[in-house]
């Protein structure tokens, strides 16, 4: 996982495999609430909402994509954990490009302004209350993954 602030957004590019990231979030951060097609496979949505209790989810990870998710307004909490050598508690769902795990993770408050990324094998719940309800606006950026990225048991 890699959590930073938009500032260095762009630093990350070359890893990613994908320029004009900080652009892209520009372009997007005042439209609809909705998915947006981009080119090469990627796709983004923008979401709303109020965050909720993170015992209220399980953890989740992809295969196909990596998330690139940035706040745009307000905050959550997100929480990690890798899933090396964990069992999927609902086995990879390939039409859906998730799995889900049980357990508990580190939490990190996600304030307006920063950006994390997530990889196969980052086992995650976004939009997670840290203290209480709090509304925001993210960025969900899909980019395809490099097959070489997939974890055999995510």
């Amino acid at each position: 996982m890699i959590l930073d602030t938009l500032e260095h957004l762009s630093q990350y590019e070359p890893l990613l495999g994908r320029g004009g990231l900080l652009r892209l979030v520009e372009e997007l951060r005042d439209k609809p609430a909705g998915r947006y097609e981009l080119e090469n496979g990627a796709y983004a949505s923008l979401q709303e909402g109020v965050t909720t209790p993170a015992e209220e989810k399980d953890l989740e990870a992809h295969r196909k994509y990596l998330d690139l998710q940035v706040v745009l307004e307000g905050a959550e909490g997100l929480v990690w954990r890798c899933t090396d050598g964990m069992a999927p508690s609902v086995p990879y769902d390939g039409a859906g490009d998730i799995a889900l795990y049980q357990g508990e993770g580190l939490c990190q408050l996600v304030r307006a302004g920063m950006f994390y990324v997530l990889f196969p094998w980052d086992g995650h719940k976004a939009c997670c209350t840290v203290a209480e309800p709090t509304r925001y606006r993210k960025l969900v950026v899909k980019l395809p993954a490099d097959g070489s990225l997939s974890p055999e048991n995510a």
